[in-house]
């Protein structure tokens, strides 16, 4: 088993403030931040030391990580501008973005079994909020068919059409063939 990262074995603590430290120096001066890691390690009695490619490394996933982070909240950003969310569309594109990255991080990272099983288990919900979503989604369209099939009878009904005329209009806007089945028209 490889020997673990240096900034794997900080506590929440001190990666915040690394976090910090890269972000406040815009991902860069690696070499002094690898300076101040190690005298900050010093002063807390610690022997843990960072190198500057250490560093590196670290930061660009980092980066990468809220660059993702705020390509995703733009994407939504976007959805929403764009489309309503009657059918579940937004939460839906943010269901598979979230689950894209899961899945990337699972088949990129050197994980250990515990932040496995958590990401598995996080995918597993991500997996069922999907068919919740999609559930809604055909609900919301039925819902909408079903109105729009009563409203265009009503109005039917009022200009004078016959009961048969009725009938297969509704049927038509619904999707159902005369047996009762959904029609599968694409």
């Amino acid at each position: 088993m490889p020997t673990p990262r240096i900034v794997d074995q900080l506590d929440e603590e001190d990666r915040l403030w690394l976090d910090e430290l890269l972000r406040a120096n815009n991902f860069t001066r690696f070499q002094d931040i690898a300076d101040a890691f190690n005298e900050r390690m010093d002063a807390k009695g610690l022997e843990l030391r960072i190198t500057k490619s250490s560093v590196y490394r670290y930061g660009k996933k980092f980066e990468e990580q809220i660059d993702w982070m705020k390509q995703t909240a733009e994407m939504a950003k976007l959805l929403h501008q764009h489309y309503s969310d009657d059918e579940g569309e937004v939460s839906g594109a943010l269901i598979n973005l979230a689950n894209d990255k899961l899945f990337r991080l699972v088949l990129t990272e050197n994980l250990d079994p515990k932040t496995l099983s958590t990401l598995s288990r996080a995918i597993a919900d991500i997996s069922r909020a999907a068919v919740v979503q999609k559930k809604h989604a055909i609900k919301v369209r039925s819902d909408q068919l079903e109105k729009v099939a009563a409203e265009t009878a009503a109005t039917a009904r009022k200009e004078g059409l016959s009961e048969a005329a009725v009938n297969t209009i509704v049927t038509r806007i619904l999707g159902v063939n005369d047996a009762g089945s959904e029609r599968n028209d694409g």
